[in-house]
């Protein structure tokens, strides 16, 4: 058990204030949850994605309505994906 939350000298929410002190913003940025944080975090969350570098890409895939424009902009990639997606996408453009 680490010491900062030893129930002797903290109570049981000693726990829960270590997490609860650090100010959101800095978890979002500090490593494993980062990627967590940033989906928990509302409106930020679709800004956050595509700003995140190499995850960007895959992150629009998966993000359901979006998926399909943004695939169309996304440059190299992009003739491809309307190759998959068959003639509705052509009749679109």
């Amino acid at each position: 058990m680490a010491p900062w939350a030893s129930p002797r000298m903290h109570g049981v929410s000693g726990i829960k204030t270590k997490t609860q002190s650090i100010p959101q913003q800095e978890r979002r940025r500090s490593g494993a949850g980062a990627a967590q944080e940033r989906r928990r975090s509302g409106a930020r969350a679709a800004q956050e994605r595509r700003k995140s570098g190499a995850g960007a890409a895959q992150e629009r895939r998966r993000s359901g309505a979006g998926a399909a424009q943004e695939r169309r902009r996304s440059g190299a990639g992009a003739a491809q994906e309307r190759r998959k997606s068959g003639a509705a996408t052509k009749l679109r453009l």
